[in-house]
């Protein structure tokens, strides 16, 4: 779901990237400011749905299994609204550091990537540091 956070997030990087293709380095930089608030207003929204919907999540679980896995369609759907919400603050944090690239990734299945990235990164990071 695209919040209207996001839609003048969005706004605001294209008024950005129009000043930067017409060398108005200044204006661009200023109109990057907003377009960063509203990714994190954005990050912050996405961030309270996800919380809602792995409640929802846990509901359709115990329904699914008292159901014997016959009433799985809305875990389903449920399911691949947690992910897109998931998906959304990843695209918002990287929005607010690029503001191109938030709105690049915002449609693409990103998190799996990130979270498996981040899973990995941590741990390694944490026995390199621990065996120094």
């Amino acid at each position: 779901m695209n919040t209207i956070f996001y839609h003048n997030a969005k706004s605001w990087a294209d008024q950005s990237q129009i000043d930067l293709d017409n060398n108005k380095y200044l204006s661009s930089w200023v109109k990057t400011i907003p377009a960063r608030l509203y990714y994190l207003i954005d990050a912050i929204t996405n961030f309270a749905i996800a919380g809602f919907n792995i409640f929802r999540c846990g509901y359709e679980m115990i329904r699914m299994v008292y159901t014997w896995g016959k009433e799985d369609r809305n875990f389903l759907s449920i399911a691949g609204d947690l992910q897109s919400s998931l998906n959304h603050i990843v695209s918002d944090i990287a929005g607010m550091v690029l503001i191109k690239l938030g709105k690049d990734l915002r449609d693409k299945e990103n998190f799996l990537i990130v979270g498996t990235a981040v899973c990995i990164v941590i741990p390694l990071s944490i026995a390199f540091f621990n065996s120094l």
